[in-house]
């Protein structure tokens, strides 16, 4: 089974948008000449991937990736059926 964007089955869906919270470690800052900071970043940072969140639309429900890094929200997306031309009848449920 692989999922699809509805409509168009020929643009797969690659994954899903997630947030991961990071922290980016910095070697100081300076005033720029309107008063905004100007950091000057160390060039490595931490990454909390338990914190990793999937992204959910307006309605609550998941936002997807297609192939193209558009993204499609899950109302948009079906479950095309590998064996078969046309579409198994089940979308992708919430978890």
């Amino acid at each position: 089974m692989k999922l699809v964007r509805k409509g168009n089955h020929d643009v797969g869906i690659v994954g899903t948008l997630e947030t991961v919270p990071a922290m980016v470690y910095i070697s100081g800052a300076v005033r720029g000449e309107n008063g905004a900071l100007n950091i000057q970043y160390q060039g490595n940072s931490e990454i909390c991937w338990d914190a990793q969140e999937t992204k959910v639309n307006d309605a609550g429900l998941r936002i997807f990736v297609d192939e193209h890094g558009e993204h499609v929200g899950e109302d948009d997306v079906e479950l095309l059926d590998d064996n078969a031309t046309g579409i198994a009848g089940i979308r992708c449920a919430q978890p």
